[in-house]
């Protein structure tokens, strides 16, 4: 076939991706709701920063909206979720689903959660599998076998649980897999649940987008986490009832799990990174200050080799405490655990 025909052909046919692609814009559109004032935080929002938190509570418009990619991304993370609640329903140990609840702390603004899911109890595994022989056809083949061979392992008394589920690009899987930690977000998040049902134990569910690798790490009741909670709720609340708009967000950050510099994501994905910040988008940002950053993590580098450094390199570090880092802070890290 010539591909002149052949390009034809493509142009007048019908294609599903197309029709998907405007109805999943569509869809959003619907599920839209006017933003308007409030006085309540909702859990998912805790960890990210507070003056983006601070104008979304005034009810303002934002002036970067999610792309089009970061929705297709949440899409990703909706359709492994459905398998999950679909695979914990069928063994019978799917307790409860989007499960609300609020967490009041003294002086501060109330605190409104809906979680994942509460799993665990008696596992019948006669009847479990029974249930999920049901859907076979329904289920991709390895999706099928692996959950029978879970079944087979787990225990028959499954202690009570928050489960969040979280789907992941590669490179932030291998953060959370080396680290042994969860994102700061999301374990602030799970303890709110944690703090506000009174139970002990909550479980984040990894997924790697890229190749379905799973991983899974606990979060604890009273912990770090809950401390990270209250202390960032107690922070904002401070803000909020005093009428002080927050500090704006710093271009680069300082990772500490990493050790090493990196653009500030709470100012790429602020949905107000043009009214706060000035920058029209993500890459503005990330033009001006990767570079920067890239810079600045080979100086750590040297430092971590014991490199003698070059005048570019001094001059890199004078850059670092100019823009407010402690570098003795930052040295101990780079000797210590590397960059």
């Amino acid at each position: 076939m010539e591909e002149q025909n052949w390009i034809e052909m493509k142009t007048n046919s019908w294609s599903i991706y197309k029709l998907w692609n405007d109805s999943v814009l569509e869809a959003k559109k619907l599920r839209e709701r006017k933003r308007e004032p409030r006085e309540i935080l909702f859990a998912s929002e805790l960890g990210k920063s507070y003056i983006d938190l601070w104008y979304t509570l005034k009810g303002e418009e934002p002036t970067n909206d999610f792309t089009e990619t970061a929705l297709r991304k949440f899409d990703a993370g909706i359709i492994w979720e459905k398998v999950f609640e679909t695979i914990y329903k069928r063994m019978g140990i799917l307790i409860e689903t989007q499960k609300s609840l609020k967490l009041e702390m003294p002086n501060c603004l109330p605190v409104w959660g809906r979680l994942d899911f509460l799993v665990g109890g008696k596992l019948d595994k006669e009847k479990a599998k029974s249930q999920i022989d049901e859907i076979k056809d329904l289920l991709p083949e390895n999706v099928y076998q692996t959950s029978l061979l879970i079944l087979d392992k787990l225990p028959e008394e499954l202690k009570e649980i928050v489960l969040e589920i979280k789907s992941v690009s590669s490179f932030m899987f291998e953060k959370y897999l080396e680290g042994n930690k969860p994102n700061a977000n999301h374990r602030i998040q799970i303890a709110t649940y944690l703090k506000g049902l009174n139970l002990d134990e909550g479980h984040i569910l990894y997924i790697n987008k890229d190749d379905a690798r799973l991983l899974e790490l606990g979060v604890f009741n009273p912990s770090f986490a809950t401390d990270e909670l209250e202390a960032f709720v107690k922070g904002f609340s401070q803000y909020w009832f005093a009428n002080e708009e927050p500090p704006k967000e710093k271009e680069i950050v300082f990772d500490e799990e990493l050790n090493k510099f990196a653009v500030n994501w709470k100012i790429i994905y602020s949905p107000y990174l043009t009214k706060i910040y000035g920058y029209k988008d993500r890459t503005e940002v990330e033009d001006k200050f990767k570079p920067i950053v890239e810079r600045w993590n080979r100086v750590l580098g040297r430092i971590r080799d014991e490199k003698d450094l070059t005048d570019n390199n001094r001059d890199a570090l004078e850059e670092m405490k100019e823009y407010g880092f402690d570098l003795e802070k930052i040295g101990k890290g780079v000797n210590s655990d590397g960059v």
